[in-house]
């Protein structure tokens, strides 16, 4: 694969072979199969999955055929591999025809051990896109490491003792924010994560040596080979998909969810306050025209056409910004030859930004009447709420976790800023700007470094280390999050923005 944007740690061309190997089934005929992964850098998980395939040849209850994967490269080796394996390609990969198959692929399970002994398990279920696989994916490994006595979570930090409800109470709200970041993010955390898009529900086993936590046992390689025979022989049970529990959620609790049934309701709130303000400025610009000889007052609807005739160029110069700063990492390194390809993205991203926020109000001015109307304007913010609130929307439709947390970061502002009162206005550019995606964004990329103490030059490493990751994840296995951002969120906000000048 030609790597996009390569840099002194990341060659431009990756290649690798993936390992994998069929177990045919003795009691079925071969229809179905399953997938027991292991990354590379997972020594450990390497080696107990190829003791336990040995495990399992002398075993005669296997209804369905049972693969063993090793990718190289991690998420580019399975994308590879699924590529191949399934005959759709939906990434840049270039991936040779397989040798031998299995048959169709019902689920599948990621191992990651890094350490000989372990005191926690994770149970990663976030997956690209903020999909998420059957919550009987998640509560099957969970229930048998449960059984054996092992701490499991969807996170390390949640499987803490609280000592009051209150603190129960904190806890819970931590890990359901994590839980709805992690899906926001759009970027699997594990392997795992590209199965899903096939429809093939899939999760992540992964083994943590926490020495933080003081807890009473230790377990081995022993007792995570019987988790994993547990798993995949509730896997060989199944006698179809995984359907009958929820595919859209939210985890507060290792054993606990929040279904789409209850938080799905308040983002429909969020955005209806959009609509609203949306219908008062409507009936603001629409002005009474004159009466009639009958005395009744009648609107002038006439008028209201050319008031349009604003729309149209700034929704298509908003547009275009966002459609530039989508190519600028390629336009940077077209025009920057001599800089590191790695870096000028960066440099092509700060120029379309600050271009987006500096001069974009200018550019949209022009297209306005000499004469100032106010209607005119109020037809403007009209059409900006509406595109927002659909646009929110959509996005909620794509990724929940990520119109979620946008529209918590977006209404908020948007509400201050559309204010009619010109000594507001100020006040209104200000909280417009802190919730603008760039801000934002590097907010939330330098988070942690916030928490131990500031340093200009870390956080520009970490968020150029977030948008390469983006950036290289569009490109190789098909994640949304760079798109989104670019073509979706960002014009939207510019479109906001140049309302409030």
């Amino acid at each position: 694969v030609n790597f996009p944007f390569p840099d002194s740690i990341q060659p431009k061309i990756v290649g690798g072979t993936n390992v994998y190997g069929i177990l045919r089934a003795p009691r079925g005929t071969g229809a179905e199969s399953i997938v027991l992964t292991s990354p590379g850098s997972s020594h450990y998980g390497v080696a107990l999955l190829l003791s336990i395939a040995r495990h399992f040849q002398t075993l005669n209850y296997w209804s369905k055929d049972v693969i063993f994967l090793f990718p190289a490269h991690d998420l580019i080796g399975v994308q590879a591999w699924l590529d191949s394996y399934t005959n759709v390609r939906l990434s840049n990969i270039d991936a040779d025809p397989l040798i031998g198959r299995a048959g169709t692929l019902q689920s599948a399970l990621n191992l990651e051990m890094t350490t000989e002994t372990f005191n926690i398990m994770e149970v990663d279920a976030v997956s690209i896109n903020g999909m998420v696989p059957n919550y009987d994916a998640y509560s099957m490994p969970y229930r048998v490491a449960q059984r054996h006595g092992i701490p499991v979570g969807p996170f390390a930090s949640s499987l803490v003792t609280p000592s009051s409800d209150f603190e129960e109470y904190l806890l819970a709200v931590e890990t359901m924010l994590k839980s709805a970041a992690a899906e926001a993010v759009g970027i699997p955390s594990g392997s795992h994560g590209l199965f899903v898009r096939y429809r093939v529900e899939s999760v992540t086993m992964r083994a943590v040596r926490d020495n933080r936590k003081k807890l009473e046992r230790n377990f081995n390689l022993h007792v995570m080979g019987k988790v994993v025979e547990g798993v995949a022989r509730s896997m060989n049970n199944l006698l179809e998909h995984l359907h009958h529990s929820f595919f859209f959620y939210i985890q507060p609790k290792p054993a606990r969810f929040i279904s789409v049934s209850l938080y799905a309701p308040p983002v429909v709130l969020i955005l209806l306050g959009l609509v609203v303000k949306a219908i008062s400025y409507w009936t603001i610009s629409i002005k009474k025209d004159e009466a009639d000889e009958s005395g009744v007052s009648s609107y002038a609807f006439d008028q209201v056409s050319r008031k349009l005739n604003l729309l149209l160029p700034t929704w298509l110069i908003c547009t275009a910004f966002g459609v530039l700063t989508f190519f600028a990492p390629h336009l940077s390194v077209f025009f920057l030859p001599s800089i590191n390809q790695a870096s000028s993205v960066l440099v092509g991203l700060e120029i379309a930004i600050l271009t987006g926020i500096f001069l974009l109000p200018y550019i949209a001015s022009r297209f306005r009447s000499r004469e100032r109307d106010d209607s005119e304007k109020n037809m403007l913010s009209c059409f900006s709420l509406v595109y927002t609130a659909v646009f929110l929307a959509g996005l909620c439709m794509i990724n929940f976790a990520m119109g979620l947390l946008v529209s918590v970061v977006t209404v908020i502002p948007v509400l201050l800023s559309f204010r009619p009162k010109t000594n507001r206005r100020v006040l209104g550019r200000i909280a417009l700007f802190l919730g603008s995606p760039p801000l934002v964004l590097f907010v939330c990329w330098n988070w942690p470094l916030v928490l131990k103490g500031f340093e200009l030059e870390a956080a520009f490493a970490a968020s150029k280390t977030a948008i390469l990751s983006a950036i290289r994840s569009e490109y190789l296995i098909g994640s949304w999050s760079y798109l989104a951002v670019t073509l979706g969120w960002w014009p939207t906000w510019l479109l906001l923005w140049v309302n409030v000048w």
